[in-house]
């Protein structure tokens, strides 16, 4: 999902969750008319900056939405219940847009190809010498070496 699909789908939740949050009504009102139109019209301009890629102006306008309610809930202007549900809310639609930010402050690094030399300069290897290649005998250099030692042993013994 493209940034800007994820944030009109973040904006939709948000304007959703809020909305009903703010729109129900109960027989004893869970938060006053005014306030919750109030709300409303600050979850679409978080919604608004969110969809246009604008993510840090987001969690700005969500902070202040975030402190309006808390501010509101001391003045006792929202049930705790309903507040309950409004912070849920406002939690995860901070997690989405750090998220997004994060996703669009991250820089993508395309592989590149890679860098082949250009056959013309390079040089090909020297061939090898009869003497780097010649492999007769058995590997034991040293054998006639060997065998000098005990006949010298041998002439000890026999003195």
């Amino acid at each position: 999902m493209s940034g800007r699909r994820a944030a009109a789908a973040l904006a939709a939740v948000l304007g959703l969750a809020l909305l009903a949050g703010c729109a129900a009504a109960p027989p004893t009102p869970a938060i006053d008319a005014r306030l919750s139109s109030e709300l409303s019209s600050a979850v679409v301009a978080v919604a608004t900056r969110a969809s246009t890629g604008d993510y840090a102006g987001a969690l700005v306008l969500l902070g202040d939405l975030e402190a309006r309610v808390e501010s509101a809930a001391a003045q006792d202007q929202i049930t705790a219940a309903r507040l309950v549900t409004l912070d849920a809310s406002l939690a995860r639609t901070r997690t989405d847009l750090e998220a997004l930010a994060l996703a669009a402050a991250t820089p993508t690094v395309a592989p590149s190809a890679p860098v082949l030399p250009d056959p013309a300069t390079v040089e090909e290897p020297a061939a090898p010498t009869d003497t780097e290649t010649d492999n007769s005998g058995n590997g034991n250099e040293n054998e006639n070496e060997k065998d000098k030692g005990k006949d010298k042993d041998k002439e000890k013994k026999d003195k």
